[in-house]
């Protein structure tokens, strides 16, 4: 791809422009990426250039490790960091799936160590294809289900102890 470059002023953009430490920088007209002006070293304006932010972006998707990944290193190694990244990565949908099961945020707390307990548990023995987000939400809406029969059932518990308690009392008078 051949890139047809022009100066643009720092003013006119100012946030590309706190990129560079010039008064000018470049953009592409076909690719809209951009450069510092350029060096005595710099390749020719027709090399095939990414901008800063679409490089950074490749760099970062290239160096992420897959869930599978972590988990494998984790069963292995018991590495704490590699458990980490993934309870940071997938807290959010376990705790909103949670939240969407039992409609409160104390349960949906209790549920997501849960399923990063059972996680952590079982993480040597789940197969090397296990897609990771998958199996955490199942186990998510598992546990939640779980949680609301335990807790319907406490509950229905606890008002039999009250009518239980109310008959007594009125019986004792």
């Amino acid at each position: 791809m051949v890139h047809k470059w022009r100066e643009v002023k720092r003013q006119a953009t100012p946030i590309v422009a706190a990129l560079y430490d010039a008064a000018f920088f470049y953009v592409c007209d076909n690719c809209g990426g951009h450069r510092p002006p350029l060096q005595q070293n710099d390749p020719p304006c027709d090399s095939d250039f990414l901008s800063d932010f679409a490089r950074r972006r490749r760099y970062t998707f290239k160096s992420m490790i897959s869930d599978s990944d972590l988990l494998r290193q984790f069963a292995r190694e018991n590495s704490q960091d590699a458990f980490a990244a993934l309870v940071q990565r997938h807290l959010d949908l376990v705790y909103s799936a949670a939240l969407r099961q039992v409609r409160s945020p104390q349960l949906a707390q209790e549920i997501a160590q849960s399923v990063f307990a059972d996680l952590a548990r079982n993480a040597g023995e789940l197969k090397p294809d296990t897609i990771v987000t998958a199996w955490l939400y199942t186990v998510t809406r598992r546990t939640a289900i779980d949680v609301i029969r335990k807790e319907s059932r406490r509950q229905l518990r606890e008002q039999v102890a009250v009518e239980m308690n109310n008959i007594n009392s009125t019986s004792a008078n």
